[in-house]
């Protein structure tokens, strides 16, 4: 199998670049704790919105989605920031147990590529799509008749231990909060996000433990006490919904900041289009000659998975947390994280000084800002 490096010449390649994104099989590695995204991504984007299942770290075999994350670590061994915000259409009464309000699904029947993810949620004949830009997830879910239609939002939905939150309904169209999570190893993060519905919502709620609010617009906790908000709408037959949930570690105006900058519309096949041209565009700097069609779908396939981390943690406007707890503003990079360093020095990042030296040169930037800010590293 012949490989030929064509960082430049991307035009020559371009009439391969549909083949190229197509041999990416993004169901490689979801199964027997490959701890692999299902879902849609930008290269090195903060989100990476995807399903939670009840087997974790395992897709192909799981029997039922528990909730949509907004943010995945995808193919290491620890989960860091894994399964952060849970997001839940159902359709009937209000449930806050993600053991009641799960839904039984077929992998085979879902829709996944680099750029979209697409399943039917059986129990409540509800298609969930989804789409994303660098630092906001779009969802377009179709609901079927009902008086019940619902969306939930969990806060306390983590792979690792939620430590505290809030939420707050804004308007009839919007929400938002913070959450506090423990990351691997002891490194705990927080985020801040804003949802933006295309719909205006009937009732709000939110839910502390297992207490449920109706009509209350506000809810508050510390330590790992569930928490959320539900949204009530009356939908007709096959009604189309949309959502935007922006996410940043800084605070609330950055998620709020991040969505105007990124997708200041509800055009979701736009966005879709243009993440697929992205990776078309980063996939065609590598074009592979020879080999089966199995080794060409395993090397694309890995190519793919090697532009899932590091992930950008600075907002849209440069802002970023840093190490000592302050604010901070990247001047001339974008500030990266979540770097695995797990070997990645000597196969991953050679790589990217070939494919993205930007983007390496950013990383390596970031990690001299890590160590003056936190005065270590």
């Amino acid at each position: 199998m012949k490989i030929i490096l064509s960082a430049l010449a991307m035009a020559a390649l371009s009439c391969s670049a549909e083949s190229q994104l197509e041999s990416v099989d993004v169901h490689i590695g979801t199964a027997i704790h490959g701890n692999t995204l299902v879902g849609p991504a930008r290269p090195f984007s903060m989100v990476k919105p995807g399903p939670d299942t009840d087997i974790r770290r395992n897709y192909l075999h799981a029997e039922y989605i528990t909730a949509f994350s907004q943010l995945h670590i995808s193919g290491t061994g620890g989960n860091a920031q894994s399964a952060v915000l849970g997001i839940m259409p159902i359709v009937g009464d209000v449930k806050v147990d993600p053991r009641e309000y799960r839904s039984a699904f077929d992998p085979a029947e879902g829709i996944a590529d680099p750029s979209y993810y697409s399943i039917m949620l059986k129990d409540h004949n509800i298609r969930t799509e989804i789409t994303s830009t660098e630092r906001v997830a779009v969802y377009r879910i179709t609901f079927p008749e009902s008086e019940e239609s619902r969306v939930l939002v969990d806060v306390s939905h983590a792979f690792n231990q939620f430590r505290g939150g809030e939420i707050r309904v804004i308007d009839n169209k919007t929400i938002e909060g913070t959450g506090k999570y423990n990351g691997y190893m002891g490194s705990d993060f927080d985020v801040a996000f804003r949802i933006e519905f295309s719909k205006g919502f009937r009732r709000p709620g939110v839910w502390k433990g297992d207490e449920v609010l109706k009509g209350k617009n506000q809810a508050e906790v510390e330590g790992d006490v569930a928490l959320g908000a539900f949204m009530d709408f009356k939908t007709h037959e096959g009604e189309t919904i949309m959502m935007k949930i922006g996410m940043s570690y800084v605070d609330v105006d950055g998620a709020r900041r991040n969505i105007e900058k990124e997708f200041p519309g509800w055009n979701f096949e736009q966005i879709r289009r243009e993440s697929n041209q992205i990776w078309k565009n980063e996939l065609s700097k590598v074009k592979v000659s020879g080999g089966t069609d199995d080794q060409i779908t395993t090397f694309y396939t890995a190519m793919y998975h090697s532009m899932l981390s590091p992930s950008i943690l600075s907002d849209a406007d440069g802002r970023y947390e840093g190490f000592d707890g302050k604010i901070h503003h990247a001047e001339g990079f974008t500030y990266y994280g979540e770097f695995s360093l797990w070997d990645t020095y000597r196969t991953a990042h050679p790589l990217f000084s070939l494919l993205h030296p930007q983007r390496q040169r950013d990383m390596v930037q970031s990690l001299i800002t890590v160590s003056q800010d936190g005065g270590w590293l």
